[in-house]
């Protein structure tokens, strides 16, 4: 009796201190081939799994058999304990791009390239040190999320066209938008931006119709 509740009485203390200990969990994609890391952090000591999906597996027979990994984190830090339950979550929005992007869709642009290697420069660019400070202004999205937007349109449409030629338009209408959206910022109309830009074009619409007469 006396050896059961000694090991009882181990197995609280033990119980007590795992549920005391933070294991910090950490997220990371390849912005090449979109292979998927987790890095699980306690005491200092790293322990990373890694996670295939179709992009990675697809990359290496049809793009490139070997490349170095650039990795990029995730949005968010999470902590549990050594039982596994949750104790804390901590994200940094507006970053990391190449998370908009679902690896499928980024296999797809791959396919859409005459030279897969173009693409890889394309993702290459998508890394939040490369992107993030790249905006027309401080009230701009940053070049990184334009990209992955204008990547997912591309798609939702069958992919038309060049790429290319698709940033093109997709950004000459994007900096047509943003100054119209400063316009409005600075007009204080006391409107939301939908209302004053339907108002605008049916001032717009009387004033055409009065010239014509």
């Amino acid at each position: 009796m006396r050896r059961i509740g000694t090991l009882v009485a181990f197995a609280v203390f033990a119980s007590v201190v795992a549920s005391c200990v933070t294991v910090s969990h950490l997220s990371h994609t390849c912005v090449v081939c979109r292979l998927n890391r987790v890095d699980a952090s306690c005491f200092s000591l790293t322990r990373s799994t890694y996670h295939e999906n179709e992009c990675s597996q697809w990359y290496p027979t049809h793009v490139e058999p070997a490349h170095t990994h650039i990795w990029e984190r995730g949005t968010c830090v999470s902590e549990t304990n050594l039982l596994g339950h949750p104790m804390s979550v901590g994200c940094r929005p507006g970053h990391y791009p190449i998370r908009l992007l679902d690896p499928t869709t980024q296999m797809h642009v791959y396919q859409h390239f005459k030279d897969p290697l173009e693409a890889k420069k394309l993702f290459e660019s998508l890394t939040d040190a490369k992107s993030f400070n790249d905006r027309l202004d401080e009230h701009d999205d940053d070049r990184g999320h334009l990209t992955a937007r204008a990547i997912q349109e591309w798609e939702a449409v069958g992919f038309p066209g060049t790429w290319p030629d698709w940033w093109d338009q997709f950004y000459a209408q994007h900096v047509e938008y943003h100054k119209e959206w400063l316009t409005w910022l600075h007009a204080n109309s006391n409107m939301n931006f939908w209302d004053w830009q339907k108002l605008g074009k049916k001032n717009g619409e009387s004033a055409k119709v009065s010239t014509d007469q």
